[in-house]
């Protein structure tokens, strides 16, 4: 690309901008200053080739860039220029100039403009931030001239979510500061501190502000006043002069405070500068302190990331997928959102230190953990009496009584595979250790949810197909029709249309309930007199469902297993007819099983799974029964998906199952 012009900035331009300019290559070198103005990057020819001008000599720093940052949820904001500091290794003073503050009034209106086009979090930038507002003698007994900005913003800027800062010299933060980061949430619990280094000669000789006490300092108040802060450094490797001991001194308080974000730079010399005329540490020997820092970092941050598996909270998400908390540690999401969303996540484990996580979503009610909680109440007492029989006190956990807990979870109507497997995972780690009964259920509880879990899963509805059709199954008096109303019922609650087909033809007391449950919920029946063929009166339906544009189609069928011939062959003949309109349906089979009938759940599933390739189950009536055990042995035994659990006569008392709410309050280990 010939026609392409090459222009260098910088620091390094500033400072030496004729070096540059000798090179036949570049066309343009500007200073730090000229570059924030495009005109200075596309001048013509006749404009010359060094602009760069005296940065000691200006006075005042103009904000900018608050366009370009469009498809990014982070934005940032210039607030200072330039440092007043002087610093025996930095040449800034020399490149950037002096500390220069952005009006504050003009910060605001940046912030504000950077909300309303979609940004959530804004970062504050500049060389010195906590230094802003010295130059124009804004620190009073409001606090220095950062924590008035801060407030400024906060109290401007309602819908900013999070505010975060850059580099901060801790020798600037004042009271103010830590009671502001105490008490304002939107404030990110996240400080990068310009350290350099922690031990007192080297500080000294670099002639930093702070000392090694005012470091400690700084990190104790900042985690009394907010106890979830987590801190990043910069720190120089190898600076001249320091000894191992002196070395040895930064990294023992480094991996004393527990920075979790480290950047670490081994020490070069910038030509002028006094340290460059102090003796040097040898490279390989800087480089080699430098990976020393470097690995104490990658433990505090991993020790970091690890603090939050298995914890929720919210994540800003700046792809589809990928997210930052609010101490910057980065997530990896199961599900993706729309980036700029502020998710509620659960953080199920890291992988390579970035947080595995999946939408954390709160439990509607605690109205209905009670209600399952008493639903439960006569299969926990079961479960509960059959332990406690084995427990006078604490009790060695060996054969005998493995053996007899076993045989308490199998009169539970957990069944033998289902016990013997609880028996294995409590001895995996108790063992021939002292237990008490407490202990066993809560184990048993856990253990419990783990086989659980996986088939907890709420029935979804493919997108885009229209109707989704899901065959209803289960014997007589399993509370399937029941159950085909409140899920209809369900289903239009979240705007969904439906329509009920009673497709149990020989039974008059099953189409009435079902036309019942269509008056109630406002979805069409379709129905035939009692005797009619049940296949057809489906294939019809469906017909019409089609042509409706219904979303969900429910088909009550029939559930006489006292003919399990005549079943048998009624349902593949519904199936049947129902591929000749669509292929893929059913969509789902559920089968609605009454938990009152303990073990016989087993052969009914085989039965239905058989006849009609069972996708799902329902558990009905666990409030009746004390065989709510069997629910765990069904899904050891067959793995089907468990949709929702009913536990009273209600509307709402049918619910997504949930794994370990169930769990504990089987085993009786909620609410003790």
């Amino acid at each position: 690309r010939p026609n392409v012009r090459i222009v260098v900035t910088g620091c390094a331009a500033q400072l030496n901008p004729e070096m540059f300019a000798d090179m036949e290559e570049v066309d343009r070198v500007v200073g730090n200053l000229e570059k924030l103005e495009a005109a200075t990057l596309l001048g013509g020819p006749d404009d010359g080739t060094i602009l760069v001008s005296d940065i000691n000599e200006v006075r005042e720093t103009a904000g900018h860039l608050v366009t370009g940052l469009e498809g990014r949820t982070r934005a940032f904001v210039l607030i200072q220029q330039g440092c007043d500091n002087d610093c025996t290794f930095c040449v800034i003073p020399a490149a950037r100039g002096p500390n220069r503050s952005v009006p504050m009034q003009r910060i605001v209106d940046q912030v504000k403009t950077l909300v309303a086009t979609g940004h959530l979090e804004v970062v504050l930038t500049g060389v010195d931030i906590a230094s802003y507002g010295a130059d124009i003698g804004l620190c009073d007994a409001y606090g220095t001239g950062l924590t008035q900005v801060i407030r400024r913003i906060l109290d401007a800027c309602p819908d900013l979510k999070r505010l975060r800062l850059s580099s901060l010299d801790p020798a600037r933060l004042d009271r103010a500061f830590f009671e502001l980061l105490a008490t304002e949430p939107r404030l990110m619990p996240h400080l990068h501190l310009s350290l350099q280094a922690a031990d007192d000669m080297v500080l000294k000789r670099m002639k930093r502000r702070h000392e090694v006490a005012d470091i400690a300092n700084v990190i104790a108040t900042a985690r009394v006043a907010r106890p979830d802060v987590v801190f990043g450094a910069d720190l120089i490797a190898g600076f001249p002069t320091e000894t191992d001991g002196m070395f040895e001194t930064t990294l023992r308080h480094v991996e004393d405070w527990d920075i979790a974000y480290l950047h670490v730079f081994p020490y070069s010399a910038r030509p002028g500068t006094p340290a460059a005329d102090m003796p040097q540490v040898p490279g390989d020997v800087a480089k080699e302190r430098a990976r020393k820092l470097r690995e104490a970092g990658d433990r505090a941050n991993h020790r970091h990331i690890r603090s939050l598996v298995k914890t929720h909270g919210p994540v800003l998400m700046e792809t589809e997928r990928d997210g930052r908390t609010e101490s910057f540690a980065p997530v990896k999401m199961n599900d993706p959102f729309e980036p700029g969303a502020v998710v509620d996540a659960y953080f199920m484990t890291d992988i390579n230190g970035v947080l595995q996580g999946k939408h954390h979503i709160v439990k509607e009610t605690s109205a209905w953990v009670k209600k399952l909680s008493s639903g439960l109440g006569k299969s926990k007492d079961n479960i509960t009496a059959n332990i406690a029989a084995v427990f006078s006190a604490k009790r060695r956990l060996d054969d005998d009584l493995l053996e007899q807990l076993e045989e308490a979870l199998i009169v539970s109507d957990m069944g033998v595979s289902t016990a013997a497997r609880l028996g294995a995972e409590l001895a995996k780690t108790r063992y021939d250790q002292e237990v008490s009964e407490r202990e066993v259920r809560e184990a048993f509880a856990r253990h419990i949810a783990e086989i659980l879990k996986p088939v907890a899963r709420p029935l979804s509805l493919a997108a885009g197909r229209k109707p989704h059709v899901i065959l209803m199954c289960g014997v007589n008096g399993s509370g399937k029709t029941t159950t085909t109303g409140k899920m209809a019922k369900q289903f239009l609650e979240t705007g969904k249309t439906v329509m009920l087909v009673a497709g149990d033809t020989f039974r008059a007391a099953a189409v009435e309930q079902l036309q019942v449950w269509g008056e109630r919920t406002g979805a069409p029946v379709i129905a035939r007199q009692i005797g009619a063929d049940a296949a057809g009166l489906c294939f019809d339906a469906l017909t019409e469902a089609r042509a409706k544009n219904i979303d969900v189609l429910m088909i009550d069928t029939a559930g006489r297993l006292q003919n399990k011939k005549d079943l048998m062959a009624e349902l593949e003949k519904i199936v049947r007819v129902i591929k000749k309109i669509d292929a893929s349906a059913p969509h789902d089979v559920l089968l609605v099983l009454d938990a009152t009938i303990g073990q016989n759940a087993h052969a009914q599933v085989e039965t239905f799974r058989d006849m009609v390739g069972v996708t799902g189950l329902v558990m009905t009536k666990l409030d009746g029964t004390a065989k709510g055990g069997v629910v765990v042995a069904l899904a050891d035994k067959f793995g089907l998906p468990v949709h929702a659990v009913g536990v009273g006569e209600a509307i709402d008392d049918l619910r997504p199952f949930d794994a370990t709410d169930f769990a504990r309050n089987l085993m009786g280990v909620d609410g003790e």
